[in-house]
């Protein structure tokens, strides 16, 4: 698969660190799973990943945290 951000480059698989501000908390997931264009970097994050990612955020935002860095595979307890 191209690039759409570059057209050149090609889609590999690989990972990513996904950051996101919601309200006074900071969340890191580090080790995303993501396509990667080997000419420019641009990283691309399949709809189920997404999913997941949302789910990862809400429920450190429940845990009221300022600061949570977790990795993707590592689940959190669902309350």
């Amino acid at each position: 698969m191209k690039c759409a951000a570059c057209k050149s480059g090609t889609m590999k698989e690989g990972a990513t660190t996904f950051t996101v501000e919601r309200g006074q908390m900071i969340l890191v997931i580090r080790h995303v799973p993501a396509l990667v264009c080997s000419q420019c970097g641009e990283e691309f994050v399949m709809d189920t990943v997404h999913a997941e990612l949302e789910r990862i955020a809400d429920q450190a935002e429940r845990e009221s945290a300022a600061v949570v860095i977790r990795d993707y595979g590592q689940r959190a307890p669902v309350a």
